[in-house]
């Protein structure tokens, strides 16, 4: 998430927390809460990652400085990694779970590596990718692995761009004036992020650039086969768009201002069998409110049709995550809905179920926890872990919204 959007939604779950805890303390005060995993120091816990084998997870507070290592089964803490000295901004793990990416705010004068990676067994420290550069000095937003695990992608501000490094150690390319997001095919072959406000295509082996796309985005979507790329920008002007990964043909563009689709979009997914596409954002409130509060807003696409299957509204609200069941059979939104004054405290359901095919809430749970942060599945979908602010880490099984 790049600097704008983190300023938004920091201050968002400030006022909103402080005005949920005193309108709705006294009907909380007697209500079953789930239990806490972890209280973050900070402001919230921004960042979760689950490991490929589903036994643990990790997560960061935004001003923790530091990663905590979970358990998945029951939820036990087993250690801190204390990986950096400043805010951590994104964090992934590697495709056999051993080793955990972090990517942190950069600090002018200090010469130690924006990007680490370390040890899940023991959290020790195993190399800096970037040390005593000149990228030190600016935020890595965006760190991710490619599915064989040779390589690590970052994002980072402004000039310093986009660089593919060996997860051993070592520059492969640097695309400069980046954006902040990369992203891996499933393949593992390309990987995608924004250059010069476009978003580019590049061979992961050797940085060669394949296509330059006529869009900039924030956030990426590989279909399953990798033959199509998803892509999606938080601004309001920019419609969906979606790209054949082959030579660069736009396929679809799903829309732009004015047309009842996701305006402000924070996420989007492939389902597995590649036939639709799930997007999850806010649209403009059809009541406007203080601090420009926008309702939630999910739409569901026909990748084939180029058609709207459903959508979801719900004013005041934010789908800050989602993503599909492994089956595909559901789509899990993080950021729920919520009653303008705060109230109602059945009125903030923070984690929504829906069914894939028509729409359908099946559940809605984690009510009066706050605002969403972050969304992750184990993989097989069983679990779903997420945080938010007021601080907080919480696990809940996906079919019944039961607390794990």
């Amino acid at each position: 998430m790049h600097f704008i959007e983190l300023r938004n939604r920091v201050l968002a779950g400030l006022s909103k927390a402080l005005v949920l805890f005193i309108a709705l303390a006294p009907a909380f005060a007697k209500a079953d809460r789930p239990n806490i995993l972890w209280m973050a120091a900070g402001t919230q816990a921004s960042n979760i990652a689950i490991s490929p084998d589903g036994q643990t997870f990790a997560t960061s507070g935004m001003f923790e400085f530091s990663v905590r290592i979970w358990r998945v089964s029951d939820g036990a803490y087993i250690r801190t990694i204390p990986a950096s000295y400043s805010t951590i901004w994104s964090i992934a793990y590697s495709p056999d779970g051993q080793y955990i990416v972090i990517g942190r705010e950069g600090v002018a004068g200090d010469d130690r590596a924006t990007v680490e990676i370390w040890r899940v067994s023991d959290g020790t420290f195993v190399r800096g990718l970037n040390p005593g550069t000149d990228d030190n000095f600016t935020n890595a937003w965006t760190v991710a692995v490619s599915p064989d695990g040779k390589y690590v992608g970052v994002a980072f501000t402004h000039y310093n761009g986009i660089r593919i490094y060996n997860f051993n150690g070592g520059l492969v390319r640097t695309l400069p004036s980046g954006g902040y997001a990369v992203a891996f095919s499933p393949d593992g072959k390309m990987a995608a992020g924004t250059i010069n406000g476009a978003t580019r295509l590049w061979q992961v082996s050797n940085g060669a650039v394949l296509q330059t796309l006529g869009q900039a985005g924030t956030h990426y979507a590989f279909s399953p086969d990798s033959t199509r790329l998803a892509v999606a920008s938080e601004s309001f002007e920019l419609p969906l768009k979606i790209f054949r990964t082959a030579d660069g043909v736009l396929e679809r563009s799903f829309g732009g201002p004015g047309d009842g689709n996701v305006q402000y979009k924070r996420g989007i997914q492939y389902s597995p069998d590649g036939t639709k596409l799930i997007v999850g954002g806010t649209h403009d409130a059809a009541v406007p409110l203080q601090g420009n509060v926008s309702d939630e807003a999910i739409d569901m696409w026909s990748v084939s049709l180029g058609t709207r299957i459903w959508s979801y509204r719900y004013e005041y609200g934010t789908s800050f995550g989602i993503g599909f069941t492994k089956d595909g059979r559901h789509v899990i939104s993080a950021g729920g809905k919520s009653t303008p004054l705060f109230f109602d405290p059945h009125g903030y359901d923070n984690l929504q179920k829906f069914r894939a095919m028509d729409g359908f809430e099946e559940l809605g749970w984690a009510m009066g926890r706050g605002i969403m942060g972050g969304l992750a599945f184990s993989p097989d979908s069983s679990l779903v872990v997420a945080t938010g602010t007021p601080n907080w880490v919480q696990m809940w099984n996906s079919s019944t919204g039961q607390t794990n």
